[in-house]
């Protein structure tokens, strides 16, 4: 029997747009793997005032064509640390989950920051009355979720901002703030400058059991021939030993892979080892089931980081304000498919703002 995994977009984006963008995927895994998509609550204001946009409300293989840009949330441009229209998120996913079952997730941005959230909430019913009635939970645990630029939208560290005392979200409590142990695949881009590498580390500190993999892009899903041979495996068989698509932490041009460009990095310390398997998951459900007796034992050790800012483009999947259009750093994937006859506006719009930054940083530090 197939093994079904839920598909949900990032921000600004949709059911269909994730459809095509993974298809290389889709057709390697079929009659084992199905992918079902959703298109989140949320429609965005003005690109779809003229006319109304089709909608994928139920788990589809086959999402209708749509060019509608749509959200699980907003994140709050002033406060930064709220969360606006994600209860309503949790109301339309609470009842697909009820009425279908899942082995895993796979979300992109704030898909992504979804699905771990998910995973979360059905861990530990009893925390979390809004999602899951009288502490029973719409779904079983998860198999294993896919994160890719995934960001952490629970606990202490759901603020962006520098200080996360003030917090106003719903989600914001400490309680919120322990390791999950669904098995989680956290995809990073090095260059992410729309989940900085330390929301990327926070994100992967959250779970207990997880695989890290590194690519020196951006804000999106990695597509080249590695990497879509990585991503058909682990669907495959998401506990195997699989080769490690990431690179190594120290990266040049001269020992790039032919199909890419990359930007070269210093050495820093990782607060995890790349390309290590999942561990099986039926070790996870005997630890989970023992945690399940101690509902008062949270453990993360809180770092807090400087406030860094989440630019964005027309294209990509920002957890932070859409009205921000520094562009994505020019770092590109030679070999990332694109989608024929899409009417998506194209990812990078120019280099001048990039530029303009690299040179105000060079001139600040001249100063110093």
């Amino acid at each position: 029997m197939p093994s079904k995994v839920l598909v949900l977009h990032g921000y600004r984006e949709c059911a269909y747009y994730t459809y095509r963008k993974i298809a290389p995927i889709i057709d390697a895994c079929q009659n084992q793997v199905e992918f079902y998509f959703l298109d989140a609550p949320m429609l965005l204001m003005p690109e779809n005032t003229l006319k109304s946009a089709p909608t994928c409300s139920t788990p589809t293989m086959h999402p209708t064509r749509s060019n509608a840009r749509r959200a699980w949330f907003i994140i709050n441009e002033t406060g930064r640390d709220s969360l606006p229209g994600i209860e309503g998120s949790w109301s339309f996913l609470q009842d697909v989950l009820k009425q279908h079952t899942f082995d895993a997730i796979l979300g992109f941005s704030q898909g992504a920051a979804m699905a771990e959230q998910i995973a979360a909430m059905l861990e530990r019913p009893y925390l979390f009355p809004m999602f899951c009635e009288n502490g029973i939970a719409p779904h079983p645990p998860l198999k294993f979720i896919a994160c890719v630029s995934g960001f952490l939208i629970r606990g202490p560290q759901l603020s962006w901002e520098s200080s996360y005392s003030g917090s106003k979200a719903l989600m914001g409590a400490v309680e919120f703030g322990f390791v999950k142990n669904t098995p989680t695949l956290c995809v990073v881009g090095r260059n992410d400058i729309v989940v900085p590498l330390e929301r990327s580390h926070m994100f992967a500190r959250h779970s207990l059991h997880k695989r890290v993999e590194e690519h020196h892009g951006g804000h999106f899903i990695p597509m080249q021939t590695k990497w879509r041979q990585f991503f058909i495996s682990f669907f495959l068989n998401p506990f195997a030993e699989i080769p490690s698509p990431s690179p190594p932490p120290m990266a040049t041009t001269s020992a790039a892979d032919d199909d890419e460009i990359v930007t070269p990095l210093p050495v820093r310390a990782e607060p995890y080892q790349l390309g290590q398997a999942l561990p099986s998951v039926d070790g996870v459900q005997e630890e989970l089931e023992e945690e399940q007796h101690q509902p008062s034992m949270f453990a993360v050790i809180y770092d807090f980081y400087s406030d860094s800012d989440s630019d964005s483009d027309s294209h990509i999947s920002p957890p932070d304000t859409p009205f921000l259009r520094t562009p994505q750093l020019p770092v590109l994937e030679l070999d990332e498919p694109t989608i024929v006859g899409s009417e998506m506006m194209p990812k990078y719009d120019s280099i001048d703002g990039v530029a303009g930054h690299f040179a105000g940083t060079v001139l600040a530090k001249s100063k110093l």
